[in-house]
């Protein structure tokens, strides 16, 4: 898989990526997938990106997944702390799959120092 990455990226997460997506390491879920494809350049970009993100392991949401996510934000409110929802259903996904989040995202930052959980 050759996953594109922006091109203002390191060398070094280029080569991190590449060894977590040569492991089979790696995960998206819907919401991950809008976010990507929506700022593809054109047709062919899209259908190029979304074809490699088909390829990867795919986390279900469930109810308890959402109830989490409110609960997360709910907390993370009640400390002063507001977190983007797609950010939110993020981190509930990995909280229920029991996965490690790879991320350039303070916002993960801010829940990983305030668990809510």
């Amino acid at each position: 898989m050759d996953f594109s990455l922006k091109h203002n990226c390191s060398a070094t997460i280029k080569e991190l990526v590449g060894d977590l997506l040569e492991k089979d390491l790696v995960a998206t879920c819907g919401l991950i997938m809008i976010e990507i494809l929506q700022g593809a350049k054109n047709n062919k970009e899209y259908n190029i990106i979304a074809e490699e993100m088909n390829a990867l392991h795919y986390l279900e949401t469930n109810k308890e997944v959402w109830n989490t996510g409110a609960q997360l934000a709910y907390n993370l409110r009640r400390k002063g702390i507001t977190v983007p929802t797609v950010d939110l259903c993020i981190a509930s996904l990995a909280t229920y799959y029991d996965l490690t989040i790879f991320h350039a995202d303070h916002y993960y930052e801010m829940i990983a120092k305030n668990p809510a959980l």
